[in-house]
């Protein structure tokens, strides 16, 4: 292995994996092979020198999970997730990648309080979310005020030192869609910047994002993400720049949206080869607005990161599912490419 390989913590997974018919292979996608004259549909679990480790899901290997190597031109991908989830918590590293910048859309899931088994904090500093409930006018369902909530939690923060900050935040404090992305997605140790897109109306709405993105910044920080800030640990990825944009208007709406990032997209994209764009959080219209922005610069390479849902069924988590618009050139039509 080569020697930048070597200064990395975490497992190397190398940049545009394909399977025999040209669609994108990521760690924990399910594929079907050829392994002892039967066709068997196994887990991509990493790579090795002679091509992907593959963990079968065969009904027959259950009880002992076995793993193999097969060369991505003999195996391909379908449209299908394990019933568990077998992949957890690894760190996997695109060694010789392009450079690139992580685009995230801030929706009212991208920030939680940390709960116990049994849904209840103990010795907790920051405000709890259940004080700012509203009825939605709109309707008779209750709703929590993030645009307030967040802004007190945001307050409580700031009057603290650096040291008890980060501190408060690593213990109470949870993101967990973009703790996914840093986590799972294959992409380089250090990116240039990380641009967080939230929402701040002229006439301030109760689910405005604009302080929430401000404590994901701070969280980024408290968990030694950012380059420059704490002690830099080899198990995590880093951000040479944290970017908060807000959109002021008709956050509802794509073309709105899209607009808005356009215009900024110079700033944002400076010195990167790839614009990668998480599908988590945030409104239909902000998630597709930027996806649609990135789309027209047509010098980047532009990767869609989607964070499915927990399974239905089980509550684990689903794998990460990772595309390039170049892989399908008929959605890079539809987009505009």
């Amino acid at each position: 292995m080569s020697d930048e390989l070597g200064n990395h913590s975490g497992l190397y997974f190398p940049p545009r994996v394909v399977d025999a018919i040209g669609r994108r292979v990521r760690p924990g996608c399910v594929v079907t092979t050829q392994f002892d004259a039967l066709t068997v549909e196994a887990q991509v679990q990493g790579w090795s020198e002679d091509g992907l480790i593959l963990l079968s899901l065969d009904r027959q290997h259950e009880d002992s999970p076995l793993l193999f190597v097969a060369h991505p031109s003999v195996v391909e991908k379908i449209d299908a997730e394990p019933d568990e989830a077998i992949l957890s918590d690894d760190f996997f590293v695109e060694v010789g990648g392009p450079s690139s910048v992580l685009i995230v859309s801030v929706g009212t899931r991208d920030l939680i309080l940390r709960r116990g088994a049994d849904g209840k904090r103990q010795d907790c500093i920051l405000p709890d979310l259940f004080d700012f409930v509203f009825t939605d006018a709109s309707s008779t369902h209750s709703r929590v005020g993030i645009r307030e909530w967040s802004f007190a939690v945001k307050s409580a923060l700031l009057a603290m030192s650096e040291e008890e900050r980060h501190n408060v935040i690593r213990r109470e404090l949870h993101a967990p869609i973009l703790q996914r992305v840093i986590q799972e997605s294959v992409l380089p140790r250090t990116l240039e910047r990380i641009v967080l897109v939230a929402t701040d109306q002229r006439v301030p709405h109760p689910q405005d994002t604009v302080h929430t993105a401000e404590i994901l910044k701070m969280w980024l920080e408290a968990n030694h993400h950012v380059v420059g800030i704490g002690v830099p640990q080899m198990e995590r990825r880093w951000f040479k720049e944290v970017l908060i944009e807000s959109v002021t208007a008709l956050p509802h709406v794509v073309e709105s949206v899209a607009h808005f990032c356009q215009l900024r997209m110079g700033t944002w994209a400076a010195g990167a080869d790839r614009l990668v764009v998480v599908h988590g959080g945030g409104t239909p219209a902000m998630k597709m607005g930027v996806l649609v922005a990135a789309s027209q610069s047509r010098r980047h390479i532009v990767r869609h990161v989607q964070v499915p849902a927990p399974n239905p069924r089980t509550g684990q988590n689903q794998s990460l599912i990772e595309m390039d618009l170049d892989d399908m050139p008929e959605l890079g039509d539809a987009l505009g490419r």
